[in-house]
């Protein structure tokens, strides 16, 4: 008796886990779509007599229908991705504290490009996932310069493109104080 309601049990707690596993793929539309996460800077001292800079970088979540975000060194080889404006994907403009008026001003776009989220290979399927971007390619922002030095609000608009040329919503970064 007690045999038989252990294996019972066991069967039952079997069947919950195989329906669990089986869990249909989250379905989202074949268009980007992105959310904030977080933007932190590092500041890296460079020697004399270059000039430090600021490093920013910018964590998103994304998720994606198809998954076809990102492209690899190949793609940007072939058409559309190989000129403007699709060479790249990734597209953030900066906006500028400005103490005087205080207002975000515009100061510049820096626009770049990630890799691809699935292998090449890969079947299209939904994706999710976070990016970390680092704006302005790692050439970060020179702190001698008025906009940059320590001290200053900085923002950001960005927004990305899969290669479909779907675009995503536009979002905008908290402030950050540059270190």
């Amino acid at each position: 008796m007690l045999r038989t309601r252990l294996l019972s049990g066991l069967l039952t707690a079997a069947a919950a886990l195989a329906v669990l596993a089986c869990e249909p793929a989250p379905t989202y539309p074949n268009e980007p779509s992105i959310e904030f996460k977080s933007i932190r800077a590092e500041r890296e001292d460079k020697p004399s007599p270059e000039t430090d800079v600021n490093r920013i970088f910018v964590t998103l979540n994304y998720k994606d229908g198809d998954g076809d975000l990102g492209l690899s060194d190949d793609d940007k080889k072939v058409a559309p991705f190989n000129a403007p404006p699709y060479n790249f994907n990734y597209y953030a403009t900066m906006y500028v504290y400005n103490t005087t008026n205080r207002q975000f001003e515009r100061d510049l776009s820096f626009n770049g490009a990630f890799g691809r989220m699935l292998a090449v290979d890969a079947k299209s399927q939904p994706i999710r996932g976070e990016l970390t971007y680092e704006v302005n390619n790692g050439n970060g922002f020179p702190i001698n310069y008025p906009q940059y030095r320590p001290g200053n609000k900085v923002k950001f608009e960005i927004y990305v493109y899969d290669r479909a040329q779907h675009k995503s919503n536009v979002l905008t970064t908290e402030e950050l104080v540059l270190p």
